[in-house]
């Protein structure tokens, strides 16, 4: 009878333990960014691993990484102002961001055969150009596509699994340095104009254009006598006129869209 107690109680005390660890939210923890960015960087675990993410002021992500597995929380330190890091309970991976640099980096956890959930992101534009060829079974590849005028890139193991997603830069114009290359195995780079994405399945580096620094780009760029100012650039322009390589520009009647916009200069003004 006294054994039947002991087993009874003791089968109880481990449904409780359980319950009790089944109702325990997952690790979480945030750091606001400061106000003049705004927004701030997040982690959680989530069924095992250990997700990073930042969001803007808006709560519209950024950038998402998985770092990878863990059992225990990870730990997010603002090394200055502008620089938050999100550190893996293993004490080597991790995800940086410097704010006042625009440039993200990090070290993943070597996925070794083993079942991985990936991210779940909008791939808005469905002709988006990857990195990734069958054949070849890299360990990461890059994966590049546009969405709400911004374009954005992936790396992961296979383009439908990716472990790290960035806004990269914004579509302003047509860009003027426009790669993506696989130049080993493990080694994938993308180029947008100023932004770039380096990853080779573990050491990711990324230098983004932010949204500051796109208002910037526009603030900054006066017109010089006899220059062709930034916004009507037509050779530059996201949607240029369909055969104006073939057929230059001869009539305002080739513009055809909701706006037009008339810019005059004369070389007489001073």
């Amino acid at each position: 009878m006294t054994c039947a107690k002991i087993l009874c109680t003791g089968l109880v005390a481990g449904l409780i333990a359980v319950a009790e660890s089944a109702a325990t939210p997952a690790w979480r923890d945030s750091v606001d960014l400061p106000t003049s960015i705004g927004g701030s960087v997040q982690a959680q675990l989530r069924q095992g691993w250990l997700h990073a993410w930042r969001v803007d002021g808006d709560g519209q992500e950024l950038w998402h990484t998985i770092l990878g597995r863990a059992d225990q929380p990870g730990r997010i330190e603002k090394a200055n102002l502008f620089t938050v890091v999100v550190h893996h309970p293993d004490s080597q991976s991790h995800i940086r961001d410097d704010l006042n640099r625009n440039r993200l980096s990090g070290h993943r956890q070597t996925l070794v055969g083993e079942p991985f959930p990936g991210l779940e992101t909008e791939i808005g534009d469905q002709t988006a150009q990857s990195t990734y060829r069958s054949a070849e079974k890299p360990s990461t590849h890059l994966t590049r596509w546009q969405r709400d005028y911004w374009v954005w890139a992936g790396s992961g193991p296979t383009d439908a699994l990716l472990h790290t997603v960035v806004r990269l830069a914004p579509i302003l114009t047509i860009p003027q340095r426009q790669t993506l290359e696989k130049p080993t195995a493990d080694q994938a780079i993308l180029h947008w104009d100023r932004a770039e994405f380096t990853d080779d399945g573990q050491t990711f580096s990324v230098r983004y254009i932010s949204h500051r620094e796109m208002e910037v780009m526009h603030q900054r760029h006066t017109l010089d006598q006899g220059a062709v100012p930034f916004e009507i650039d037509i050779e530059r322009w996201v949607a240029p006129i369909v055969g104006y390589e073939d057929s230059p520009l001869n009539s305002l009647a080739q513009l055809q869209g909701k706006v037009v916009l008339l810019d005059f200069w004369a070389t007489w003004c001073s």
